[in-house]
């Protein structure tokens, strides 16, 4: 694709959100003038955006995140999952649909080809670089080299990205924007069905897309061979790194937006590493999020314990924390629990292996420990492929059981 087209489809996708945006506002005021009054919230929704306020709730709500476990519950090979996002956004319908007793979907749609934009490399995919059911995977290359910081600095963030992502990722940026193209349709879908969902899209921090690019091991050498070169590189990603996609998510009356974190975790690195490097961008990107109107869910991966008292600094009563099992969630609750809500962290293992009497139990454990205010029942990170639906059926109606 050339510069020139890019440039038009870029356009034509801005314009398009403006339309949908228009047409929703539209049809919301066509409402208000055919009943008189404004359409109620959906009530599972309401009930989300109570927890996160830590206010009290009338059933501690679930939240799903099933991208893969959608189209195994479903009998969708992973294969035709990825080779058409509306294939992936009827996955999670029907997933949502036969849980049965949860709140909301943690995204709408979802395609792998996004993880090249947060991981700045190749990501292998079924049916076509991997077997028709073999679960995507991220290819760790290395592929950005040492001097390309000096290349960021000279034409910046978004010319560096887009070249590098179609020069280097095999088109990747080219791939992700017709995703991006077909978003509207995707998340109108999804509404379409009645069916709840959080957010639709992410960013994360200049440490994570450096990270990627470079390696885990080459960005940390990095960090002490030439740490003001990188701190630089950071400060001049950080204007705009993260406005187009606040824009689509507010132009598609999305509630919220993943502010992602995985190889930042406090776990890898020494303190003053992510004094440095991670925290001022993460507190930056929460803010810009929050500014916007949008839920900053803090979806973190790996352990961030050692960190959790710096979250205090996060917008209180308007952000999620997204655990994965790694970080302490208890300490999360007794350091944040009058502060953010607290999301997770049933064991992707309990789910995959466990009896639905074992997971109830378990989650039963979590809404008592960490809720019944101020907290979402979630699985710790995605719900692993093989999970039987029983087990998540489990998860959910241990929150709807639990006491307010």
């Amino acid at each position: 694709m050339n510069e020139l087209t890019r440039k038009a489809r870029l356009l034509r996708l801005g314009l398009t959100l403006k339309t949908y945006e228009a047409r929703r506002r539209v049809m919301a005021a066509a409402r208000v003038l055919a009943h008189g009054e404004q359409q109620a919230p959906d009530v599972r929704m309401e009930r989300v955006r109570q927890a996160i306020a830590l206010a009290p709730v009338d059933k501690i709500p679930t939240v799903i995140e099933a991208s893969g476990w959608s189209a195994r519950v479903t009998g969708m090979t992973l294969g035709d999952y990825c080779r058409d996002p509306m294939n992936a956004t009827r996955a999670g319908i029907e997933a949502f649909e036969a849980v049965g007793n949860a709140d909301a979907l943690n995204y709408a749609t979802y395609d792998p080809v996004v993880l090249s934009l947060a991981w700045m490399t190749r990501i292998k995919v079924p049916g076509r670089e991997l077997a028709e059911d073999e679960p995507w995977q991220v290819e760790e290359a290395g592929l950005m080299t040492v001097e390309d910081y000096d290349a960021i600095l000279k034409v910046g963030w978004p010319a560096f990205s887009v070249t590098f992502l179609n020069e280097r990722v095999d088109g990747a940026y080219d791939r992700a924007l017709g995703y991006l193209e077909r978003i509207p349709e995707l998340v109108e879908a999804a509404r379409t069905a009645g069916v709840p969902f959080l957010n639709n899209g992410g960013v994360t921090t200049p440490f994570e897309l450096l990270c990627g690019g470079r390696s885990l091991t080459q960005f940390v050498f990095d960090l002490y061979r030439m740490p003001d070169k990188v701190q630089a590189v950071m400060d001049a990603m950080m204007p705009g790194l993260n406005d187009a996609a606040i824009l689509m998510n507010t132009s598609l009356g999305v509630p919220g937006m993943w502010v992602g974190g995985w190889r930042s975790a406090s776990k890898m690195l020494a303190q003053p590493l992510w004094d440095r490097f991670v925290f001022p961008y993460l507190l930056q990107t929460v803010d810009q999020v929050a500014a916007s109107g949008l839920i900053p869910i803090l979806h973190l991966d790996s352990d961030w314990t050692r960190d959790l008292a710096r979250f205090r600094e996060f917008p209180a009563k308007t952000c999620i924390l997204s655990l994965d099992g790694m970080t302490d969630i208890h300490r999360a609750k007794e350091v944040l629990g009058d502060h953010l809500c607290i999301m997770g962290d049933v064991p992707p293992a309990l789910l995959s292996s466990g009896t639905p009497d074992e997971v109830y139990e378990y989650s039963s454990r979590l809404a008592t420990e960490i809720g019944p205010t101020g907290f979402i029942m979630h699985s710790g990170c995605d719900i692993p492929l093989d999970a039987p639906l029983e087990n998540v059926k489990a998860m959910a109606n241990a929150a709807a059981d639990a006491a307010v």
